[in-house]
C-alpha cells in the first residue's frame, strides 16, 4: 500500500512540476520573453486578456477605480454632513427646550 501511496505522490509531483514550467514558459512567450508579475496578476484577476490590449485595459481600470474612490468618498462626506446637521437639530431642539421656549 505503501508503494503505490508513494508512487502516486511522486506521479502528481511530476505532472506539477511539468505544468508550472510549460505555464511559465508561455507566460514568458506572451510577455515578451520575461515572466511580468504584475501582468500576470492582472491576468490571474480578470483585467488582462490578451498582450495588445495592456496599455487601455490597465488604464481604464485605474480610471474605474479612481472614479468610484471618488464617488465614495463624496457619499461618506455627505452621510457624514447629513448626521451632523441632525445632531445640531437635536441639540438645538434640546437646548430650547431646557430654555422653555
Amino acid at each position: 500500500m505503501k508503494l503505490i501511496e508513494s508512487y502516486l505522490l511522486y506521479l502528481y509531483s511530476t505532472v506539477a512540476v511539468s505544468s508550472a514550467k510549460s505555464n511559465a514558459k508561455r507566460l514568458r512567450e506572451q510577455d515578451g520573453g520575461t515572466l511580468d508579475l504584475h501582468r500576470q496578476s492582472l491576468r490571474q484577476h480578470g483585467l488582462l486578456h490578451d498582450r495588445d490590449s495592456v496599455a487601455t485595459t490597465v488604464v481604464a481600470n485605474e480610471e474605474a477605480v479612481k472614479a468610484e474612490s471618488r464617488r465614495r468618498k463624496e457619499e461618506a462626506r455627505q452621510r457624514e454632513m447629513e448626521e451632523m446637521k441632525k445632531i445640531e437639530a437635536e441639540r438645538n431642539s434640546i437646548w430650547n427646550w431646557i430654555k422653555g421656549k
